[in-house]
């Protein structure tokens, strides 16, 4: 019902092949999109592991320094698309695959626009929250719609002793409205070696 008109359609198969271009090691060696008798495909390199919404859970979340490494990674990732611009990305833990063993993972969070295209603004917004879902998520392995408190609260409950500036991002994700991205990756601590 609401994919995007066909000028629209083809600009994301061409943003895709753009994307490609970057070579943004976070994201699969090979993405492209295209259309045929009506139905939209994209097609992409298969990711090793499987995606983190089947690994991390409440009772197994992501260390420290293996999610500050993943979410700088996709910090990187989100800055190195700015020039492209952001369209229809989605950073919700099924769209990113992990293995752990090889420490390695692919973001493959990429959907057809929605239509009317949201201003950058808006979707800079919408990424930012995004960021402070998947933070709160690695850390704890529960989705943010299964707190009732804000997320800043409950993750220093489930977490004492987090650096101060973990808890700043979280709050500047979930503000109202989100922070930049600038000034995420800013306040978001760097991975200790």
């Amino acid at each position: 019902q609401n994919i995007p008109p066909a000028a629209q359609r083809s600009d994301f198969f061409r943003y895709l092949q753009s994307v490609q271009a970057l070579q943004i090691s976070l994201l699969p060696r090979q993405i492209e999109g295209f259309e045929e008798e009506g139905v939209c495909y994209q097609v992409l390199a298969t990711p090793v592991g499987s995606p983190l919404s089947q690994q991390i859970h409440p009772d197994r979340p992501l260390p420290l320094a293996q999610a500050l490494t993943l979410l700088n990674a996709l910090t990187d990732s989100l800055q190195a698309l700015r020039s492209l611009g952001w369209l229809a990305l989605c950073l919700e833990p099924d769209q990113i695959w992990w293995a752990p063993d090889r420490f390695e993972a692919t973001w493959i969070g990429f959907d057809l626009p929605s239509h009317p295209l949201p201003s950058r603004e808006e979707t800079e917004a919408v990424l930012v929250r995004q960021l402070g879902h998947l933070l709160y998520f690695l850390l704890t392995g529960c989705h943010v719609s299964h707190t009732r408190a804000p997320l800043d609260v409950d993750l220093c409950h489930r977490h004492p002793g987090l650096p101060d500036s973990l808890v700043r991002a979280l709050q500047l994700a979930t503000d109202s409205p989100p922070a930049t991205l600038t000034e995420w990756s800013t306040v978001l601590p760097k991975p200790q070696p």
